[in-house]
């Protein structure tokens, strides 16, 4: 991808991204929003550790 888009990320795919999926990493040069629903969402994730909840 050439970097030019603007993503707005869904809950799911930035789970994928974290757990190391490479078809997602693909879309990381990429300007992503995230919504305030994702956010909290990703934040209550039991799984998520330090390093993953500074990057959000």
């Amino acid at each position: 991808m050439n970097g030019n888009r603007s993503i707005l990320i869904d809950t799911n795919a930035l789970i994928y991204y974290f757990n190391g999926n490479e078809k997602v990493k693909a879309i990381s040069d990429e300007i992503l929003y995230v919504s305030a629903i994702t956010e909290i969402e990703l934040l209550s994730f039991s799984q998520l550790d330090k390093e993953s909840e500074l990057q959000i």
